[in-house]
């Protein structure tokens, strides 16, 4: 079963305007579904085991990832048309910085049941303060 699917997009999507941009085709659907999920895996996986948590189904999905897989999704089902509500493009950039937050260690998925966080965030920081010209001439 995919992580996101056609009734995950019915939330913030009517199903009459879903069929009209698709021409019903869910083959479509299916395939965007796919693609937003390969991608946002590959934000996911410099952290977390992208595949443990993208395999979750149902209510044990994460929460956070299925709201920002769906303005994915959605945005790029609009992409298929000639124009692309404003509030569909905001929430594509709000679900990508959210991504690349996650990716760059500034938020962690919280509640996200995957196992230990990969290896590169398990380090010590090291160095000093930048070196001083103290001279005069």
């Amino acid at each position: 079963m995919p992580f996101l699917q056609k009734s995950d997009l019915l939330f913030a999507i009517k199903s009459s305007l879903l069929t009209t941009i698709t021409g019903g085709d869910d083959n479509i659907i299916g395939e965007i579904c796919s693609g937003v999920t390969q991608e946002m895996k590959s934000y996911i996986a410099t952290r977390y085991s992208a595949d443990t948590l993208f395999a979750a189904t149902g209510e044990n999905r994460h929460k956070a990832l299925v709201q920002y897989g769906r303005d994915m999704a959605i945005y790029r089902i609009y992409a298929l048309t000639t124009t692309i509500p404003q509030q569909r493009v905001d929430r594509f950039k709000a679900a990508i910085d959210f991504l690349k937050d996650v990716s760059g260690e500034k938020i962690n998925l919280y509640g996200a049941n995957v196992g230990a966080i990969t290896a590169s965030t398990i380090y010590v920081r090291s160095g000093g303060n930048d070196k001083r010209e103290n001279y005069q001439t």
